[in-house]
């Protein structure tokens, strides 16, 4: 199966949220997992909120290394989902 995913399904791999288990079944059963070209902005605009909303109240440099997992992270999800 060819899947296409929104950023909104794809923060669900990083987050857990109501549908993360389904979108997770999904990817697994993929041969192929595709996106828009402005997914990598959308989903670094989803870390940094997150990032923000946990960590900022309690330690800016957690923070920033919280942001940057994510942002190494992803890449490489979308290389390892796509052939």
């Amino acid at each position: 199966m060819i899947l296409y995913l929104d950023p909104s399904a794809y923060v669900k791999q990083y987050f857990r949220e109501t549908g993360s288990d389904a979108v997770s079944e999904v990817i697994a059963q993929a041969r192929w997992v595709g996106s828009s070209i402005i997914c990598r902005v959308e989903m670094e605009a989803a870390f940094a909120k997150y990032a923000r909303m946990t960590f900022a109240v309690f330690d800016r440099q957690l923070w920033k290394a919280a942001l940057a997992v994510g942002l190494d992270v992803f890449p490489d999800d979308i290389e390892r989902w796509s052939p």
